[in-house]
């Protein structure tokens, strides 16, 4: 109660995207475990997209943005376990997060894309 979820899917998103399946999804679904831990109240709101490598190949890009607390995989002062499971799957995908605080002042946003994960 109190929490809007959304999910925006872009329009071109493709049915399937090459990589590992089992692992973009745990990773997606520790993505949005995490902002639930950090958010009580407000929304959170998933966007998946593709953009194009430099091989023409669709790569996923996630972000979520939400208004809860604010979290970053590089604060070394947060020790969450949502934290350390999203931090070892990504870092086992060989994927990045960047994260930055949503120009309103009312939340912040994470985006992680899934580079060449079809090699």
């Amino acid at each position: 109660e109190g929490l809007d979820c959304r999910l925006l899917l872009d329009d071109d998103l493709p049915k399937l995207i090459r990589g590992p399946g089992y692992w973009i999804e745990s990773a997606l679904l520790a993505f949005i475990n995490t902002a639930l831990n950090f958010t009580d109240e407000g929304f959170i709101e998933l966007s998946l997209w593709t953009e194009l490598s430099l091989e023409g190949e669709p790569e996923l890009c996630a972000r979520i943005r939400d208004t809860g607390l604010g979290w970053s995989l590089d604060d070394e002062t947060l020790d969450h376990p949502t934290l350390d499971v999203l931090r070892a799957i990504l870092q086992g995908l060989g994927a990045v997060i960047a994260s930055s605080d949503v120009s309103t002042g009312t939340g912040q946003e994470h985006v992680i894309c899934f580079l060449n994960q079809g090699k």
